[in-house]
């Protein structure tokens, strides 16, 4: 469920193109597995307005860098989604540390183009000049 952002042993994801349909087939599978034994905690999550980029890899370029599919990956989902460096422990508890870039870069896509990304001889590569698409 990593990939998907729900954060739960079991999770339906629901997609299409109408957000209204999508709050409402939410709503109608929430209703359906309320009552069914055994489930906890059944919540559809509400639509809300986001942002997301699809980044397709020019293998060739990524080449041509020294880079691999994997280092561009990493840069951009370690920047964009953070990665968890460390644990705090509060008594009992433990948290994640989670580094990313700051929401300026986050947010916009000419920013996100400059944010260089290093190949194993040191030479520092604009993100923007290895996808195919951003």
């Amino acid at each position: 469920m990593e990939l998907t952002g729900i954060k739960t042993p079991v999770g339906i994801k629901v997609q299409g193109p109408d957000a209204n349909e999508i709050q409402r087939i939410g709503s109608e599978i929430e209703e359906i597995l309320t009552p069914v034994q055994g489930a906890r905690a059944v919540f559809a999550e509400r639509v809300s307005q986001g942002f997301y980029i699809n980044i397709a890899v020019d293998r060739e370029v990524a080449a041509r860098h020294g880079l691999t599919i994997d280092d561009v990956q990493m840069a951009v989902s370690s920047g964009i989604g953070g990665e968890n460096i460390a644990t705090t422990v509060q008594g009992p508890e433990r948290y994640p540390i989670n580094v990313r870039y700051l929401q300026d870069y986050r947010s916009d896509l000419d920013v996100l183009r400059a944010v260089l990304t290093m190949n194993p001889s040191g030479a520092q590569i604009p993100l923007g000049e290895v996808p195919k698409s951003v």
